[in-house]
């Protein structure tokens, strides 16, 4: 185990939207997140596009469900979805595809990146931003995406002026994309609920796919065989995306700064050096664990 690769699990592992607890919430990646850079997120494109596991006839089983229901059939619990995973596992990916591509879905259906819910707009002035993308038409699907564990007031604009009246009156889906696996920051029950679905990486047939669907775009530069981008990134989608253009360290780098990006500007710098020193003793215990079986053996 090489130090690069220790601080790489490691990152993943810890930060929020990773599958294990995560940082508490005193920590620095427990305070309210920064909107991240996004650069070395991979843009939907439909072409590219691989099914991540099972997730997504999960998804349309529920939302064929809610369709065929009558209204008020439904209790507002019973109309929320969440998907939870580690960062990079595909989230974003399958709720831009719902929202862009498959048009058997809802003609309504609206997609939201909370992770920009800040910008320039005052609370006011955003939830009336995002009511004039829904429109007034009937039932909605809102496909939320990168739900904080930390309520601001942009979020309790948007619960109160959008979600919980379309819940209660509207009847409309709620599919949520939660940045942290055991927390969520509504404070009305039916939000907090729902039906869960924990997003797995890629095994090796899907991460095969995907980079046979990169190589036909012309976007598969280093020629990795996908035994090695399985191996370097463990199947997730968008690292595999990174390992097809870049250097295997440079995309691990590209991959951590995504990671990191949501940790405060201000205290990155302090939680890597922590990462870091935590990574080096890991090596060299595991070091020292394989230099005991060689004596053994």
């Amino acid at each position: 185990m090489t130090l690069a690769h220790s601080l790489f699990r490691k990152t993943i592992s810890l930060l929020p939207g990773a599958p294990t607890a995560g940082l508490d919430a005193d920590s620095p990646a427990g305070e309210p997140a920064v909107a991240p850079e996004r650069q070395h997120n991979a843009a939907y494109e439909d072409s590219l596009f691989v099914a991540p596991g099972e997730a997504l006839p999960w998804m349309m089983a529920r939302i064929e469900a809610w369709k065929q229901a009558q209204p008020g059939a439904l209790s507002p619990g019973d109309r929320v979805l969440r998907l939870v995973g580690e960062r990079g596992v595909g989230k974003t990916w399958l709720l831009r595809h719902v929202a862009e591509q498959d048009a058997g879905v809802s003609p309504q259906r609206v997609y939201l990146d909370l992770e920009r819910r800040t910008g320039s707009l005052k609370p006011r002035a955003y939830v009336r931003g995002v009511q004039r993308k829904i429109g007034r038409r009937g039932r909605a699907i809102l496909l939320l995406d990168t739900v904080p564990h930390e309520l601001d007031d942009h979020l309790r604009a948007l619960e109160d002026g959008v979600l919980r009246p379309h819940l209660a009156e509207r009847d409309s889906l709620v599919i949520m994309a939660l940045a942290h696996p055991s927390r969520t920051c509504w404070r009305a029950p039916g939000l907090r609920g729902g039906d869960l679905f924990w997003m797995q990486p890629f095994q090796q047939p899907r991460t095969s796919a995907q980079l046979a669907q990169l190589d036909r775009a012309g976007l598969a530069r280093y020629g990795l065989a996908s035994a090695a981008v399985q191996d370097h990134g463990g199947g997730l989608p968008l690292l595999n995306y990174l390992l097809a253009q870049h250097h295997r360290v440079q995309a691990c780098e590209y991959f951590l700064d995504y990671c990191f990006s949501r940790v405060p500007a201000a205290e990155r710098a302090t939680v890597r050096r922590y990462l870091e020193a935590v990574c080096v003793l890991e090596v060299l215990e595991h070091a020292r664990v394989d230099r005991a079986l060689e004596v053994y053996y």
